[in-house]
């Protein structure tokens, strides 16, 4: 006798289909959010001589960019050319960005070389950056606490807009 031979029928399960489809979907559209999601609020902590906004613009992150753009061993890098700013923690959450900033303290004024000399060690010459911001009116002061501890002494440099 002859084996009768059989055929399979595929079955197309379109129902299936049709959940990966919009599992899929789902999926692309997921990432594309992911993506597209822009800095919401800029958290500056621990600044007490350089302004917020003067620190944003440094940093390079004054247009708000996309989360997934910031890299924050560049805007560490940024941060550290200027000489009062001795340490920046850069720290991601959510659609907030927060920048921890320690500042080097000024210590005193040299008239000699016109330049305050910061806990750090570097100089700031006041004339310099009066000329590279293009500022109007700086005005110099100079708090000495007590004569004998000159070291003590603070430098205030108010902007006048």
């Amino acid at each position: 006798m002859q084996k009768k031979e059989f055929k399979r029928h595929l079955k197309i399960r379109y129902d299936r289909i049709i959940k990966c489809l919009i599992f899929l979907l789902f999926f692309v559209f997921a990432i594309m959010y992911i993506l597209n999601v822009r800095v919401k609020n800029i958290y500056i902590v621990g600044n007490k001589y350089v302004k917020d906004q003067e620190i944003i613009e440094l940093a390079g992150i004054s247009d708000y960019p996309k989360m997934i753009e910031i890299n924050s061993l560049t805007i560490k890098n940024k941060l550290a050319e200027e000489n009062i700013i001795s340490e920046v923690n850069v720290e991601k959450k959510n659609t907030s960005l927060i920048l921890t900033v320690k500042e080097a303290k000024p210590l005193y004024y040299d008239n000699s070389e016109r330049a305050t000399i910061l806990e750090n060690g570097k100089k700031i010459n006041i004339l310099k950056e009066v000329n590279n911001k293009k500022a109007g009116n700086f005005l110099l002061f100079l708090f000495v606490v007590k004569k004998e501890d000159f070291c003590k002494s603070s430098l205030f440099v108010i902007l006048l807009e």
